[in-house]
């Protein structure tokens, strides 16, 4: 999908899998819209009581949400 080669073109060496978890993107892709699940957050951390992220790439997420969505948009 387009959107996976712009967040693998603006963020060089990210891992991307498919996942089976349950999220509103759900949604979106039965009407044919692509999406990616992209945040701060560590899979590890999820949904867990004392869940939590790392400052500085909660400070980084949108500058990098900024330049995944122009370069989707330029594309």
């Amino acid at each position: 999908a387009k959107i996976v080669k712009v967040l693998q073109r603006v963020m060089p060496g990210i891992k991307t899998v498919v996942n089976d978890a349950s999220n509103d993107l759900g949604f979106f892709t039965n009407i044919g819209i692509d999406g990616v699940i992209f945040g701060p957050g560590e899979m590890s951390q999820a949904h867990r009581i004392d869940e939590s992220a790392d400052v500085d790439k909660i400070t980084a997420a949108p500058s990098i949400f900024e330049q995944i969505y122009f370069a989707w948009a330029k594309d």
